[in-house]
């Protein structure tokens, strides 16, 4: 404002304005370059009669225009300048039934390209923001005012909270932005992530080694091997080993006979006899052998392993590899005919 001002009417001399922090801050005083600095007091407007009665002015237009289009209050800040825009275009009594624009620049302003705040509108993408060639070219915003140094529509799209400036742009103006479409569709999709999360935590707190996916390859399989044949019954315990007989060391002597009876008279001595000879004896025969250990009793085999999958890179090459050879071998066979 200041720097609009300062060309046509000269310095500012005396600037008043009411006591609030946004104008009670070291950047209004540098801005103000030694002008004074009038503020009135804390909830008297009439101090400043004509300030705030232009505000009322504008927060009188500012209603229709977002109430107009169900615009919602966050962009309260973008009908206050666009209120301004047509207020600054509107023919007042004040002037002589002239517009301020014309009365300050001197000639009078084009309102051809005037729009409804808040219409639904649809901006022309460049070709860099467009994923690619068949991606929609314009994109679904709303309409939230004019640009002070470009000769451009601000076009807000609230999916993602930015504004464009462009001049390509399609109205509609019989038709407003669906804010509670929006609205639903946010919420549903953050619903959606919370429940998400829930299923994905897991439920200790240690650590999760990581999962690897399941490959299942579908195909022809490989007949099984033929099962070994089963000996014996299975857990049939093996006979035992018969026991040898136990018999004498070889060497040793044989018992000797038992003596004569005693003689009817105690009072003789019985003769004395020599003692047979031992009877040689013979070694005796040899234990047999032990039996040799039971075999283990068979396990009933397991379910048949499925074959190793052919898709494999190594069973590729190999198959690559020996239709090669087949080739040339036929090759070979085949020159050697013709020579």
């Amino acid at each position: 404002w200041r720097d609009e001002v300062v060309p046509f009417k000269g310095s500012i001399a005396c600037l008043r304005t009411d006591g609030g922090g946004e104008f009670d801050n070291h950047s209004i005083k540098a801005a103000l370059l030694g002008a004074r600095h009038e503020m009135s007091c804390a909830y008297t407007s009439q101090q400043n009669g004509v300030a705030e009665r232009f505000i009322g002015s504008i927060k009188r237009i500012m209603r229709p225009l977002l109430h107009g289009r169900q615009v919602p209050l966050e962009y309260w800040a973008e009908a206050a300048q666009t209120a301004i825009y047509i207020r600054n275009r509107s023919p007042t009594s004040a002037l002589g039934g002239k517009t301020p624009y014309e009365a300050w620049h001197g000639t009078p302003p084009d309102v051809s390209g005037m729009r409804v705040f808040g219409c639904l509108a649809f901006a022309m993408l460049p070709d860099k923001d467009r994923a690619h060639s068949l991606a929609p070219r314009g994109k679904e915003g709303v309409f939230v005012g004019y640009d002070k140094q470009r000769k451009g529509y601000r076009i807000h799209f609230p999916a993602d909270n930015k504004t464009m400036i462009t001049r390509h742009v399609e109205f509609h103006e019989d038709k407003a932005f669906d804010f509670q479409a929006l609205r639903d569709r946010q919420q549903e999709a953050s619903q959606t992530a919370q429940g998400e999360v829930e299923v994905v935590l897991p439920s200790s707190s240690g650590p999760q080694p990581p999962t690897r996916p399941r490959i299942v390859v579908i195909g022809p399989r490989r007949p099984p091997p033929p099962l070994a044949p089963v000996s014996g019954s299975v857990g049939a315990p093996a006979p035992a080993p018969p026991l040898a007989p136990v018999s004498g060391s070889v060497g040793a002597s044989a018992p000797a006979p038992p003596s004569a009876p005693a003689a009817a008279h105690p009072s003789a001595p019985a003769p004395v006899e020599p003692a047979a000879p031992a009877a040689p004896t013979t070694p005796a025969a040899p234990a047999p052998a032990p039996a040799a250990p039971a075999a283990p009793a068979a396990v009933a085999p397991g379910p048949p392993q499925r074959p190793p999958p052919t898709t494999t890179r190594s069973y590729m090459l190999r198959e690559h590899v020996m239709r090669q050879r087949l080739g040339r071998e036929h090759r070979e066979q085949a020159r050697a005919v013709l020579s």
